[in-house]
């Protein structure tokens, strides 16, 4: 799971323990890996790749780790606590703490942005968008993942009300008018998967 950062730090902070510890329930384990692997398989099957940096973007307890030697994995998440159960599963990964909208990282410095489980916490995604775009390199990617409307996705609002279930064809939109290519879509029980590639154009 992960952890943008317009909500307290110390509200994250306490979601930790139960994230981390979701993690041991069989159902729910399997269901990450799941996905997990689906985001492992779209990168896998990406004929042209950059190489440089990769950040998995509010990685939660759980990182995204990709197999690939081309690339340095950074992990980043704005609750201190995530970042510790992170760093307990996967001690040799680069960490630091960031808010994923203002990311403290060069124009251009990223080849690959990951994130799974961030969008659907944010009330207005373009500013995520936005800041993934200054990130990235021309033609970097970023794959990512959103929770569509469904009946299983609707009974998240009972333990988690402030979340954001958005249908394909808005993200499609936001993708085009940011000045991004969406080479592959994937839809999952909970999530939909997206891998985009960055205009060569765009700033």
């Amino acid at each position: 799971m992960a952890t943008p950062k317009h909500r307290p730090s110390r509200y994250w902070d306490f979601r930790a323990f139960f994230y981390a510890h979701y993690y041991k329930l069989t159902f729910i384990s399997r269901l990450s890996q799941k996905e997990h692997l689906s985001l492992k398989q779209m990168w896998d099957d990406l004929p042209v790749k950059p190489s440089g940096f990769h950040l998995d973007l509010a990685c939660g307890a759980r990182p995204l780790k990709l197999s690939d030697t081309h690339l340095c994995l950074l992990a980043s998440d704005s609750s201190h606590r995530m970042l510790q159960y992170a760093k307990n599963s996967y001690p040799h990964l680069n960490y630091f703490a960031a808010d994923a909208l203002q990311l403290p990282l060069k124009n251009q410095s990223l080849a690959l942005i990951t994130t799974a489980g961030l969008t659907e916490y944010l009330p207005d995604p373009d500013i995520l968008l936005q800041e993934i775009t200054r990130s990235l390199v021309p033609g970097g990617i970023f794959l990512f993942t959103f929770s569509h409307p469904n009946p299983a996705n609707n009974f998240r609002r009972i333990y988690n009300p402030k979340i954001y279930f958005r249908s394909p064809e808005y993200w499609r939109k936001l993708c085009h008018n940011i000045g991004w290519e969406i080479l592959k879509e994937k839809k999952l029980i909970l999530q939909t998967q997206f891998l985009c590639r960055k205009n060569y154009a765009a700033s």
